[in-house]
């Protein structure tokens, strides 16, 4: 058991609803909750389970908290399983010490405090853990115990069969061992050693002056220092040396010791041994001399030798090039086996051509051919040869050599292949150049689609702010006549529909007002679990899979909404015949900068289902605004593009991945919010609901906005509501209405303006008139969010309602329930 896994909890109470009570207050510590209902279930889960705490009702039918705990004590396994007495009933200390004496540690009244519960809980649940870690670790210790006396024995057996074939070493005469006694300068010998130094046992007495004696005079110095280097550090040495018997014989040894140390760490003696290496350094000298004469003759020549018995049908190989090629002859084999055996069958013609010609008197042999040796491996060769003739001009020999060119082909291949590869990287080069320059292209087209879009989409935004105010100003003055109502309604519906249609428009163009928070996703989800359910039918069944204490993401929540609303429509309709949309989302980190996202945090959702699929060419031109495969009517072709937009306008992207037969997965990566702290989304209040039925007291509000249309439509809104309004077409005709000391109290400006943006007209008054409050109404916004700070906002088209509730957050300020606005009274 780790030190985070949880622990088990047994709840036994006879009633459900303390039970669930005891679950609720303990769900937080993240331990596992068992329940009981009696005391025989009770029972029956501590046998089947590890137990680290239990919870007991005092009073229950059958057998009481009192019996129960007597029972569980007895058992040998749960003497020490901590319990808790609960009960609402009033206990005196008579109860309470029979609760101790039975086993209880604890007793808790109810009504119970959740946080007094839960403190003590925890406490027995680590004291749980603490000891079953102790456990673990006095198993492991025992474990390591057992292994290191396994291996201490190992290595004793180790030492012994060292010291066995040390003992065998030594008495085969090739080493003698020998001990140094550091204060005195006496050394001890064995036989081999003495056997080593030519010296006879019986009579000599070694001391360290004598052993040196016996070095040859160019090694004593460097014997002194190393010995001298051993003693002062401690550490053991060994080097070869030559020594002088006293027969005149030079022998060369291999000389081993080690510092032994006192109590004190002071070295007192050294013990080593000697290697007589005598036979085995004249054979390398030989081999040396050997060696460097080959070397010599192969650097001066390079090349190998041939010679061609014509008449004895026979081949002479000279010089370690041969052996080097791997080649060589191989008894009772003629030339021409030779021949065919060694040069490449591709070769053999050609070469057999130049051979004959040789021969025949027509050219000097010289050829350039490939060989193969006993490996298999292929040698390029170029052969020169002179033929030698009897008295009668008959060929009887042919001698030549061989130089290894393979470097040299293999380097003019390799240059070859360089040329090739550089004509295909420039032909690649090239290919890349032009599809990047058709992708600039195509972007810049996007692009200069995308601010068209957002322009129309902006213009639009005006027609239908226009529209709709008037269409609910005369919804409101006409009489209540079905058919006109009818009409009027299903008027400002398409006028809404407009707007929808505006807003995607501005999603896919990046010019949409955004508001991004901290939205935790698993919430926005499960809160709009009945509109997908309703949206996707009966024939489709929404997966949902979401990690536990999955980040925030900073999005706006409207617009991450309709986002998964409009993937899960696709998904449906990609489903004719019903299928599963899996929503899901999990933490990633992107730690260089790949595919439009910087390196950071990021969630990455993804709407997948189990339908039809795209194609490549499909796939392709998914996010393209105003494409798709739906049939007419059925589709604006602005959902992925809406999407791609959110994405991107949120420091994201979205990738889609399907193909035919398998489905679609579309990612939606969302940068992870940095305030997790703060308090979850809040949809936001209707109008009625933020108003709470109270009106605002009339005001006089500066209407800023240069269409005569929209203006005129907001000034209607205004006093129809009960406000005096005075219009102004411009920026500058506003601030000389408030120059020319026209009381207002409020601003509402459109952002938008040729001359003066809303921005810098609401930051003109912030500078001369601080207490006057500005609203800045806009379809889009061109400025990050930065730029705007916390100044009021309206997105366009607005109601009547959103502007009151607007304003009314604003002003904060009310009337009295009693009192009603002037029109209101009129049309009452």
């Amino acid at each position: 058991m780790s030190a985070e896994e949880p622990v088990n909890i047994l709840l036994v109470d006879d009633q459900p609803a303390k039970l669930l009570s005891y679950e609720a207050i303990l769900a937080g510590l993240g331990e596992r909750l068992i329940r009981a209902n009696s005391a025989r279930e009770a029972l029956d889960k501590l046998l089947r389970n590890d137990i680290a705490l239990i919870l007991i009702d005092v009073v229950m039918p059958d057998l009481d908290g009192f019996e129960l705990a007597t029972m569980i004590r007895e058992h040998p396994r749960f003497e020490r399983t901590a319990i808790i007495f609960v009960s609402a009933v009033h206990m005196t200390d008579l109860d309470r010490l029979r609760g101790y004496e039975v086993g209880a540690v604890d007793y808790v009244p109810v009504p119970v405090v959740p946080d007094l519960l839960r403190a003590k809980v925890r406490v027995f649940a680590d004291l749980h853990r603490k000891t079953r870690q102790l456990e673990r670790l006095n198993a492991e210790l025992e474990r390591r115990v057992a292994a290191r006396t396994a291996a201490l024995e190992a290595s004793t057996e180790r030492l012994r069969q060292s010291e066995q074939r040390r003992s065998l070493a030594l008495a085969a005469g090739h080493m003698g061992s020998w001990e140094w006694d550091l204060a005195s300068g006496w050394q001890i010998w064995d036989e081999g050693q003495h056997r080593i130094f030519g010296t006879d046992p019986a009579g000599a007495a070694p001391t360290a002056e004598a052993a040196l004696g016996m070095l040859h005079p160019d090694d004593r110095d460097r014997y002194r220092s190393l010995v001298a280097e051993a003693v002062e550090a401690g550490h053991a040495f060994d080097a070869e040396f030559r020594i002088q018997r006293p027969d005149g014989a030079l022998r060369w040894c291999v000389v081993g010791g080690a510092p032994a140390l006192d109590g004190a760490g002071r070295p007192v003696r050294i013990s080593g041994v000697t290697h007589d290496i005598t036979g085995r350094k004249v054979a390398e000298m030989a081999l040396a001399e050997s060696e460097e004469r080959l070397r010599i003759a192969q650097e001066t020549s390079g090349i190998g030798i041939w010679d061609w018995d014509i008449l004895a049908e026979r081949v002479i190989f000279t010089g370690d090039a041969y052996r080097h090629w791997g080649l060589s002859t191989r008894p009772g084999e003629n030339h021409t086996e030779l021949f065919q055996r060694i040069v490449h069958p591709e070769d053999q013609a050609r070469v057999w051509a130049e051979l004959q010609a040789a021969l025949r008197g027509d050219r000097p042999y010289a050829v350039e051919f490939r060989i193969r040796n006993t490996e298999g491996g292929i040698r390029w060769l170029a052969g020169q040869g002179e033929v030698i003739r009897d008295a009668t001009g008959r060929p009887v020999r042919m001698i030549g050599t061989d130089i290894d060119i393979t470097e040299r082909r293999r380097t003019a291949e390799i240059l070859a292949e360089a040329n090739q590869e550089l004509e295909r990287r420039v032909e690649e080069r090239t290919r890349e150049r032009e599809a990047a320059l058709a992708q600039v292209h195509e972007m810049q087209k996007l692009e200069s689609l995308g601010q068209l879009t957002g322009g129309v989409a902006h213009d639009f935004n005006n027609l239908l702010m226009a529209m709709l105010g008037n269409l609910n100003l005369l919804r409101k003055r006409l009489p209540e006549e079905p058919r006109a109502m009818r009409l009027i309604d299903g008027a400002i519906q398409a006028a809404e529909r407009g707007a929808t249609l505006t807003k995607r428009m501005l999603a896919f163009a990046r010019r949409q007002e955004l508001k991004p928070k901290a939205v935790q996703v698993v919430r926005l989800v499960d809160g709009m679990a009945d509109l997908l359910r309703r949206s996707l039918g009966p024939t489709i069944t929404i997966r949902t899979e979401f990690p536990q204490d999955l980040p925030r993401a900073r999005v706006d929540p409207n617009q991450l909404e309709l986002a998964l609303l409009n993937l899960s429509v696709n998904a449906r309709d990609a489903m004719p015949g019903g299928g599963t949309v899996t929503i899901s989302a999990r933490p990633v980190s992107v730690a260089e900068a790949q595919q439009g996202l910087r390196p950071g945090a990021y969630i990455r959702i993804a709407v997948a289902d189990t339908g039809l699929g795209m194609d490549e060419a499909t796939l392709k031109r998914a996010t393209e605004p105003f494409f798709t495969t739906k049939g007419v009517g059925k589709g604006t072709g602005l959902g992925l593009s809406m999407v791609h937009g959110l994405a991107a306008q949120s420091g994201g992207v979205m990738s889609i991945t399907s193909a035919p037969g398998s489905g679609t997965e579309v990612e939606l990566w969302l940068p992870v919010a940095e305030e997790q702290s703060v308090p979850a989304e809040q949809p936001a209040s209707r109008p009625a609901e933020a108003s709470g039925g109270a009106a605002l007291r009339p005001c006089r509000v500066l209407m800023v906005d240069d269409d005569p249309l929209i203006r005129a439509g907001t000034a209607d809104m205004l006093e129809d509501l009960g406000h005096t309004v005075i219009e102004a077409a411009s920026a500058a005709r506003a601030l000389e209405a408030l120059r020319a000391g026209s009381e207002v109290d409020l601003v509402v400006t459109d952002h938008a303006m040729p001359g003066m943006t809303g921005l810098e007209l609401a930051r003109r008054i912030e500078e001369s008139w601080p207490g006057l409050p500005v609203m800045i109404a806009t379809g889009y916004a061109d400025l990050p969010e930065a730029e705007f700070g916390d100044r009021p906002r309206l997105a366009k088209p607005y109601r009547q309602e959103e502007l009151a509730a607007a304003m009314e957050r604003l002003l904060d300020r009310r009337l009295p329930g009693n009192v009603v606005p002037i029109e209101a009274a009129r049309r009452a």
